[in-house]
């Protein structure tokens, strides 16, 4: 179906044909794209880069194929880790999961501690999150990787997690600020950082004071035909 839409008019084709092939052409992307990593993978292993006279072959393949430098480094390191994680590189053979998708398990699993006491857990987070995959994209999957350990070893996650929180909500208030200054136009601009329990506290009570729907269901509007709407 990709090749005869690559050849031919796209006008003859249904719409279920249009959709079938868009579906197996994204598929077929990974998988492309999967291949690509294992030769990434086996290059650096022979040292092509450096062969030629690269500083790696991560910067050779960047140069040859007109990639950013920053680029073909990550997605070395991709190729690097997909070694080390076959279910996650089989799955993205298979067109099964996205380049995304397996970056995202990939960062998750190696970031996992070295001292687990379970030697099972990684390949548990692993196969946990690739069943996820089926069904998230890469933004909502990542969220879930934070929380893996929860779900896999809730022993060890729920602590972690909580000392994790703990160390977010100190440096957040440790590197809180807020400014605000005139423009000369007779408004005041600002911005701020502040810790995220703040910041919803900060947001219900503008909420509170602005209530534009409260405002327009409490005011007469016989007697106040003009009633000021605050910007919700």
């Amino acid at each position: 179906k990709v090749r005869a839409a690559a050849t031919s008019d796209l006008w003859r084709m249904s719409d279920d044909e249009v959709a079938a092939t868009l579906l197996e052409a994204t598929r077929l992307r990974a998988q492309a794209e999967a291949l690509e990593l294992r030769l990434a993978a086996e290059a650096d292993r022979r040292h092509t880069g450096e062969r030629v006279g690269a500083t790696d072959t991560a910067s050779w393949w960047g140069h040859q194929t007109r990639q950013n430098r920053p680029v073909a480094k990550s997605r070395m390191r991709l190729a690097e880790s997909l070694d080390r994680h076959a279910p996650t590189a089989a799955a993205l053979t298979e067109g099964a999961i996205s380049v995304d998708h397996a970056r995202v398990i990939t960062d998750c699993v190696d970031r996992l501690p070295d001292d687990l006491e379970d030697p099972t857990i990684p390949a548990r987070a692993e196969q946990h999150l690739l069943a996820e995959a089926a069904h998230r994209d890469p933004k909502a999957l990542a969220t879930l990787a934070k929380h893996v350990l929860t779900v896999v070893a809730p022993e060890i996650g729920e602590a972690r997690d909580a000392r994790a929180l703990e160390r977010e909500e100190r440096e957040a208030r440790a590197n809180a600020w807020f400014t605000m200054c005139s423009d000369g136009r007779g408004s005041v601009r600002g911005k701020f950082s502040i810790p995220e329990l703040h910041g919803a506290m900060l947001h219900k009570m503008l909420l509170a004071f602005a209530a534009p729907k409260h405002q327009a269901a409490t005011k007469d509007a016989a007697e106040e035909p003009e009633v000021e709407r605050r910007p919700s």
